[in-house]
């Protein structure tokens, strides 16, 4: 029989909560003449918010979501909750640490990263749990490892100005590409019908029983 182990899924989310925490504190503890030691910690804040907020969209997420999809609505509400995190931590990284907004940007940070994490640990943590199971768990929380290994150390993608996560750029990319072909297909129709949506084939037969008729016309009230 498999046993729990600190490798397990939701343990290994919840050592990333309490690292945070650690870190939120000794924040909250510096003083205003602390610059540098406030700059080094919302470094390093930004840095494993960004690593855990990735692995949690790649893997956990997605995971809970096909097992217990009666929290759907739970877990779109976390994702949410992510994308603003993550514009917070973009717009701490480009503000200088003597601004006077700098901790109260941080505060109001620290304050929505534990009412999210309120959130799993009393509900999605517990429900992952007992969907997975103890080989699930580890098998998930291998998976973590790894995406934890290939995620982004920052808050947003360099390239794109946009952090998505593997889980949900496919069906964002493949939405794209279904587009593309709509457009071009109806380029093709429209090119086809001449310009005004009509086949040519179909308006050179109107237009020579429109001649024909014309004809007759004229012959019988000559």
């Amino acid at each position: 029989m498999a046993t729990s182990s600190r490798h397990d899924a939701t343990k290994i989310l919840t050592a990333d909560h309490r690292a945070l925490e650690e870190l939120f504190g000794r924040l909250e503890a510096t003083t205003p003449r602390a610059v540098k030691r406030r700059a080094a910690l919302v470094e390093r804040i930004i840095h494993k918010l960004s690593l855990h907020t990735a692995t949690e969209e790649a893997e956990f997420y997605p995971e809970l979501r096909l097992l217990r999809p009666e929290l759907t609505d739970d877990v779109l509400v976390a994702l949410e909750e992510h994308h603003a995190v993550k514009r917070t931590l973009l717009e701490l990284e480009r503000m200088q640490p003597d601004d006077e907004r700098y901790m109260a940007k941080a505060r109001v940070l620290m304050e929505s990263v534990r009412r999210h994490v309120r959130a799993e640990e009393r509900v999605l943590f517990p429900a992952a749990r007992q969907a997975l199971g103890a080989a699930g768990e580890a098998r998930l929380g291998d998976a973590l490892a790894q995406a934890k290994r290939q995620a982004p150390p920052r808050p947003l993608d360099a390239g794109s100005g946009v952090s998505v996560a593997p889980a949900l750029a496919e069906p964002l990319d493949r939405a794209v590409e279904i587009g593309r072909r709509s457009l071009q297909q109806a380029a093709r129709s429209l090119e086809a019908s001449g310009g005004d949506g009509e086949p040519n084939g179909r308006r050179a037969r109107r237009n020579g029983r429109g001649s024909t008729n014309s004809g007759r016309s004229t012959a019988y009230f000559t």
